[in-house]
C-alpha cells in the first residue's frame, strides 16, 4: 500500500479499488480468511512516508534478500 500511495501517487480510493480487486481474484482461487475491506482500510489508514530501499543500498548491505532476488532472476 505504501508503494501505491507514495511512489505511484494513486489516490486512496484508487488504491483501495486496485487492492480489493486483486484480493477478490485471490479469493476466487483460495478463500480468504479475513474481511478484505476492513484489512485494506486499516492498511491505508496506516500508510506513512515509507519509500522502498534503493537497489544500491540493498546490494551494499549484503542483504540476503538481494541475493535471493538475484537467484530468482528479479534483479
Amino acid at each position: 500500500m505504501p508503494y501505491l500511495i507514495n511512489i505511484k501517487q494513486v489516490s486512496r480510493t484508487g488504491a483501495s479499488e486496485m487492492i480489493l480487486s486483486w484480493l477478490n481474484r485471490c479469493n476466487s482461487v483460495k478463500r480468504l480468511d479475513f474481511i478484505s475491506r476492513r484489512k485494506v482500510d486499516y492498511g491505508l489508514d496506516h500508510v506513512g512516508p515509507h519509500l522502498p530501499i534503493s537497489r544500491a543500498d540493498l546490494e551494499q548491505k549484503n542483504n540476503p534478500l538481494y541475493k535471493r532476488l538475484e537467484i530468482e532472476g528479479v534483479l
